[in-house]
């Protein structure tokens, strides 16, 4: 038996469960730098556990927000410089960014959360966050640290970052300013499957979705990429080249999706997506067998 055959991302991976729908779901995103050690649950973490935690989670929940630390990858030498601390509105592709070396300091996140709408916000910089947060699951320390650390010598702004949800899809990243959520990249290919995403060649065999979509919308656009990457192979496919229209939640799991451009004529494509349960497996490594659900996309005859 292979050394990593019983963590939950190979038990995942054995059994074919769908990445399509299983992305994180947030429309702003609040990224804290954290040097660690991390907790965890993130906002446990001092100095941020307490009075800040309450009224972040707070403000959080009435925008539609989530929050991650992230730290530079490497051995962390203490110093009295300032934190970085961004909030991202993956709609609107806006930022607002300050720093921070107290806790008082980052009441200004909280305000930022409502001015990333307004004249102070400025468009969000490219980065890339990959999950190395190994108090929650160790897959996604022993993949994410070896992807972080390559991925930083070819790219500018990689992080580390706390739990994004989804263990077993490690290694697992968050590109924004789209806020696409990849999953299952290796070491091998995760320079590849980030360059082509920002040069316009998305990678639908590895998006778990937007994070600004529920996840039936997440499964529905990965779908319609899908869709493009087979019928026209030589084109540039960005993941703002479909987009998602109504969404209509059903009875028994379904959910009817819009999609456009998913065809050459631009009419909107009806979809059907499906929550299917699958057999219980373990979602995080060391724990007792769970049930999950797989979004299967049910397209209507061409």
């Amino acid at each position: 038996m292979a050394p990593d055959s019983g963590r939950c991302s190979a038990i995942s991976t054995q059994r074919t469960e769908t990445l399509a729908g299983t992305a994180p779901v947030a429309r702003r995103w609040v990224l804290i730098e954290h040097p660690g050690p991390w907790a965890k649950q993130p906002l446990d973490t001092a100095p941020l556990a307490g009075g800040f935690r309450q009224r972040l989670e707070e403000a959080m929940a009435r925008r539609g927000a989530k929050a991650l630390l992230m730290r530079h990858t490497g051995r962390y030498v203490e110093t009295a410089e300032p934190l970085l601390w961004r909030v991202i509105d993956v709609v609107t592709g806006m930022a607002v960014s300050g720093t921070w070396t107290r806790e008082r300091d980052l009441d200004a996140v909280i305000a930022a959360l409502d001015a990333v709408a307004g004249s102070l916000a400025m468009p969000a910089p490219e980065m890339v966050l990959v999950c190395t947060h190994g108090t929650r699951d160790a897959c996604c320390a022993i993949k994410g640290r070896p992807i972080v650390g390559t991925l930083s010598r070819a790219f500018d702004d990689v992080w580390e970052c706390s739990h994004l949800a989804g263990h077993r899809f490690a290694g697992t990243a968050l590109v924004f300013p789209e806020g696409a959520c990849y999953g299952r990249l290796e070491q091998a290919d995760a320079v590849r499957i980030v360059r082509d995403h920002r040069d316009g060649r998305v990678d639908a065999g590895r998006l778990r979705g937007l994070t600004a979509l529920e996840p039936a919308a997440q499964a529905a656009h990965v779908w319609g990429l899908a869709q493009v990457a087979r019928e026209r192979p030589e084109a540039p496919l960005a993941v703002g080249d479909v987009e998602i229209g109504a969404v209509a939640v059903g009875p028994e799991g379904r959910t009817t999706v819009e999609v456009y451009g998913a065809r050459t004529d631009d009419a909107p494509v009806t979809v059907t997506v499906e929550s299917r349960p699958l057999p219980p497996a373990p979602l995080s490594c060391g724990q007792a067998p769970e049930e999950a659900v797989s979004h299967v996309v049910v397209a209507p005859p061409a």
